[in-house]
């Protein structure tokens, strides 16, 4: 071991480096290395002092810009050492230092983005990220971190920035240093871990731990903005005789397939979670309507019931479920699951694979409305929907001058169903057109016989839903009808709604075409909606009716009078028939005589009949039991 001249010779004199049988102990020997060290920096301080005294200022310039390239030569080494970017930024997010061996990370050239501010060289919400952090970082003097996302060629990663003040200014502005570390791995692993937290290994889908924190956010969510939603728990129905008779890894297979099938149903509009064995919940936010999840967990259930093969046996799963409601059924995650099990031990109690709500009262409405539904589905094409027809009579004549077609629904079971049950209906699952279209073909046929058999001043009116008004198509689909049945076109009088009034140019396109096909058009009860007046004037209106709502009232509410009055005048000043309908005493008739309505249509004169008692009704002279003055 060679050391400090200085220490040497002190050894020496010692004899400990002449024997080697005396070589000192390890310990010792480090010491001694130290003790040299401090020697050697003595003697090297000693030497620069003795050299300054005859170092010209060119000189000492010279060795100081020699160990400047040194140190920046070793502190560049040890940047392009480093597994991830490191930046440099002043305080106004301006690159300062940017290594050229992260030239790929950063898609592009690094001469290109020195110099250049934050804001000229990402989205300024990004950048009003990354300033922020760098004026946290200069105003602590502490380590900031943010996280971000960034595109690069290997795909979207994952970025830790870690930002610290760099103790010292370059053109007078503070700096940072900024390490960009990639955690894309990290977020990954992150996932993962959540996911087997979270999710259920046999499905794919959300697990219990997260169903329940689910429910959770959803009633504190619900309470906040006020909203309804609902907790659906379905269950199985002999899925242990599955198991047992096939082995576990059938029933898993199940489970999967019910659970694609719940995501086919529901798709984003529900949170679908497996609970445990052959246990699923789902959660509907933002409801309005209690039949509308029905109608979902009708749906659920025939998806779910469809025929599957599993080891060589095709099954035909079957699943019972219980609906409650926040917040009547419960205020909090336990009270919910509670009911919605009491309700799903309710639908299996009452014969399986079906559903049940909490509230007994609601389970039978919504089974009555979705066997409606159902019924109403079958019976389109059928003989079970009639036409009725009912009078409309002029007043000045006391003829019939029209009819208004009423359709009416004999169900084999359940009889005679109002059109308010069943119309809705229609319009919700998409069948109104069709049902729209058979009563058009149908009043046309039929008003066609009747000019036939004599009865050629008839006309016909026909209600129109707003729904199938808006059809691209309608205006071609009573054109149709026309032409099949060879009525005249004025003979034709189509009711609308007064929402349908609306001038866009859509609407204004239809009512340009049936104008120009000769159809006349009323708009039916009027005063109820929100119809412009303007409107009037834009669109070819031909009558106005009159709701019945304002005549019920009309003797004792004085409010009422002076509503038809004003309807009756202004429709006839812009030139319009008016209808009053709902017309049930002689006192209605008296009034709406002297007042000029035109037309009436009620109890009064005739109930909807048939259209066998037509030909005689037209021949009569509607005459008040007194006479009308």
């Amino acid at each position: 071991m060679n050391y400090h001249p200085l220490l040497q010779r002190q050894l020496e004199k010692l004899d400990l480096l002449d024997d080697p049988a005396q070589a000192p102990p390890e310990q010792l020997e480090k010491l001694l290395d130290v003790v040299s060290q401090i020697y050697t920096n003595t003697n090297e301080i000693s030497d620069a002092l003795e050299r300054s005294l005859f170092t010209s200022p060119t000189d000492v310039k010279a060795l100081y810009q020699q160990q400047k390239s040194s140190y920046e030569g070793r502190l560049h080494a040890i940047i392009k050492a480093l597994p991830d970017p490191l930046f440099l930024f002043d305080e106004d997010g301006r690159y300062l230092e940017i290594p050229s061996n992260h030239e790929r990370q950063l898609r592009g050239k690094v001469e290109e983005l020195k110099d250049q501010l934050l804001h000229e060289i990402m989205p300024a919400e990004k950048a009003d990220i990354f300033l922020k952090a760098i004026h946290e970082a200069l105003e602590t003097g502490r380590l900031t971190l943010i996280e971000y996302d960034l595109k690069v060629p290997a795909g979207h990663h994952h970025f830790e920035g870690r930002v610290m003040d760099a103790n010292f200014r370059v053109n007078n502005k503070r700096t940072v240093v900024f390490l960009a570390m990639d955690i894309t791995r990290i977020k990954e692993s992150e996932e993962h871990i959540r996911k087997l937290a979270y999710h259920d290994d046999v499905t794919g889908l959300a697990n219990r731990v997260d169903c329940h924190q689910q429910i959770d956010l959803t009633i504190k969510a619900a309470q906040l903005c006020g909203q309804r939603f609902a907790l659906l728990f379905l269950d199985l129905d002999g899925f242990k005789d599955i198991n047992d008779s096939l082995g576990h890894k059938a029933g898993d297979k199940l489970l999967q397939i019910i659970g694609t099938r719940l995501q086919s149903v529901l798709g984003e509009t529900a949170f679908i979670a497996r609970q445990g064995g052959d246990e699923f919940c789902v959660l509907i936010e933002n409801i309005t309507d209690g039949y509308l999840v029905a109608q979902m967990a009708e749906e659920c259930l025939e998806a779910i019931t469809k025929p599957v093969v599993i080891s060589a046996r095709e099954l035909r799963p079957r699943a019972s479920i219980g609906i409650t409601l926040f917040p009547e059924d419960g205020q909090d995650r336990e009270q919910l699951l509670q009911a919605a099990d009491s309700a799903m031990y309710a639908a299996k109690h009452a014969g399986k694979h079906r559903y049940s709500f909490y509230t007994p009262e609601l389970t039978a409405k919504a089974e009555e409305r979705l066997s409606l539904e159902h019924d109403l589905r079958r019976s389109i094409g059928t003989d079970e929907f009639k036409l009725h027809y009912q009078p409309q009579i002029a007043l000045a004549s006391g003829k019939m001058v029209g009819v208004e077609a009423l359709i009416r629904w004999h169900h084999p079971e359940r009889g005679f169903i109002q059109p308010d049950q069943f119309i809705e209906i229609a319009e919700r699952i998409g069948l109104i057109s069709k049902l729209g279209e058979w009563v058009l073909l149908t009043a046309c046929k039929q008003i066609k016989t009747w000019h036939q058999m004599g009865a050629s001043n008839l006309r016909m009116a026909i209600n129109i839903s707003g729904t199938q008004f808006q059809d691209e198509h309608f205006a071609g689909t009573v054109r149709d009808a026309l032409n099949i049945t060879g009525v005249e076109p004025a003979a034709l009088e189509l009711e609308i709604t007064e929402g349908v009034m609306q001038t866009t140019e859509k609407s204004i396109a239809t009512f340009k075409c049936l104008k120009e096909l000769g159809i006349g058009i009323a708009i039916d009860d009027f005063g109820t909606g929100y119809s412009c007046l303007s409107s009037l004037k834009q669109l070819p209106i031909d009558c106005l009716k009159v709701d019945r709502t304002f005549l019920h009232g009309l003797l004792e509410n004085p409010d009422d009078s002076v509503i038809i009055a004003t309807i009756i005048g202004m429709g006839h000043a812009l030139g319009l028939s008016v209808v009053a309908e709902g017309v049930e005493t002689q006192e209605q008739v008296q009034y709406l005589y002297g007042i000029g309505c035109d037309l009436v249509q009620g109890y009064y004169f005739s109930k909807p009949v048939t259209a066998d008692q037509i030909p005689a009704l037209a021949t009569k002279r509607f005459m008040p039991k007194r006479r009308v003055v």
